[in-house]
């Protein structure tokens, strides 16, 4: 169930705060598909073009496999677990079990997968560093 008012999002028992134009926070600790996004992480929804929101729309039901999407390019501990194409493939896993449908599964697979290195190149310019790096 989703529902929105001007400043909170609530889908799939994720209460967002609105902190910007596009940019929601977590308000508290919440495990989706077993992984734990912790209170204050930010997101800006699926990262999806404005004129590409009919296919994903930015906090529907993609919302949740988007959050652990963005949580694996941007770990708050700063530390990748997840190769850029193991996380890009649990996106689309994460869809089809958000029940998205499989023609916009696989419009938002490929988006990220030609279009994510650019924020993953991003964040480890900020330090972020993937667990293979320092074993």
């Amino acid at each position: 169930m989703n529902s929105f008012d001007c400043n909170h999002v609530w889908t799939g028992g994720v209460r967002l705060k609105h902190v910007g134009p596009t940019d929601c926070i977590v308000e508290e600790d919440v495990r989706i598909f077993g992984v734990m996004v912790p209170k204050g992480f930010r997101t800006d929804g699926a990262s999806v073009p404005r004129a590409f929101y009919n296919i994903i729309p930015r906090f529907t039901d993609a919302l949740l496999a988007a959050l652990v999407h963005d949580l694996r390019y941007d770990p708050p501990d700063k530390i990748r677990i997840l190769t850029r194409k193991e996380a890009d493939q649990e996106f689309r896993d994460n869809l089809k079990a958000c029940g998205v449908n499989f023609a916009r599964r696989q419009a938002a697979y490929r988006a990220v997968r030609l279009f994510g290195g650019i924020p993953w190149a991003r964040g480890s310019k900020r330090g972020i560093i993937n667990a293979g790096d320092y074993v």
